[in-house]
């Protein structure tokens, strides 16, 4: 026996640690893949911006048309409009500045038609309003007409939605406040550092639950912002839901105005592209005098 463990001492070493790492689950095989986590960003109140203000009053409505496209094949369009908004909230006297944002989409494919119109209300003061005040979605399709709007509650977005085709379903469902999909479009615009990042929750667009003809409901998704392929010039922000087999990209401009260029929504390991056509700003004019 002692001879056996002179000649093989090595060997046994060798099998002595590796069956100790496995033990103590430190092997690379053991490793847990690391969770991506929220890198620390300050909200920004973009209504004390001078900048901000500046480009924005300037303006008015910014309102930017793209192509939608599907294996290279044109199969609608879709336009995205921005602009500064007072709402008035509880009381006539307390005003919340902020910017809207408007996504239209039509899609024409053989026999099938689909329309979307989603408009979302988003604080300019996100220190003090993290999230979207108002969502509003609606959709045509050869499935009818669908609707579906949340009310922000004290610690709970109210969802109220119905379709056409069968009123008696209407959904009316609590969610807890949370990250939501259709605010992104307008954070991008206000401040796309304090974009959500990491293995988080979200609620995907409204848009979309009425496609598939369901309630909202928080999701699992892997949120990313990073320069796209290595340039400075353009960065990416992508949503991956896992659950739902789908990931949405869009395309931004690194600097202010932060405009968004291109998107990507796949599902089902479908794509479709929406690339940049034209951009239009109409100028604030002041009303004159009587």
């Amino acid at each position: 026996m002692n001879k056996f463990i002179r000649n093989n001492f090595l060997a046994i070493c060798i099998i002595s640690a590796v069956l100790f790492a496995f033990a103590k689950k430190a092997t690379i095989f053991q490793q847990e893949t690391p969770k991506l986590t929220q890198p620390i960003v300050l909200a920004v109140n973009q209504q004390t911006n001078a900048v901000f203000q500046k480009y924005w009053k300037m303006h008015g409505v910014e309102t930017t048309k793209f192509l939608l496209k599907q294996d290279s094949l044109l199969i609608g369009e879709a336009t995205l409009s921005f602009r500064l908004k007072e709402l008035d909230k509880d009381q006539p006297t307390k005003v919340i500045h902020s910017i809207s944002s408007h996504f239209t989409q039509k899609i024409i494919q053989g026999d099938y038609n689909y329309s979307e119109n989603t408009a979302a209300i988003t604080p300019l003061n996100t220190p003090l309003y993290p999230h979207a005040l108002s969502v509003v979605s609606s959709s045509q399709s050869n499935d009818g007409t669908d609707f579906l709007s949340f009310q922000p509650q004290p610690k709970s977005y109210l969802f109220i939605g119905r379709n056409s085709i069968e009123p008696e379903k209407e959904i009316r469902k609590s969610t807890e406040k949370g990250n939501l999909e259709d605010e992104i479009w307008s954070k991008i615009r206000l401040n796309p550092d304090a974009l959500p990042q990491g293995e988080i929750e979200m609620i995907p667009s409204l848009g979309y639950w009425n496609k598939i003809h369901k309630s909202p409901s928080a999701q699992e998704v892997k949120a990313e912002l990073k320069d796209l392929e290595s340039t400075k010039k353009l960065k990416i922000y992508s949503l991956d839901y896992p659950a739902l087999k789908r990931k949405l990209d869009i395309i931004f401009e690194a600097n202010f105005p932060f405009q968004i260029i291109e998107f990507r929504d796949t599902i089902d390991g479908k794509t479709i592209i929406g690339s940049l056509e034209t951009s239009k700003k109409i100028p604030n004019h002041p009303i004159p005098n009587p």
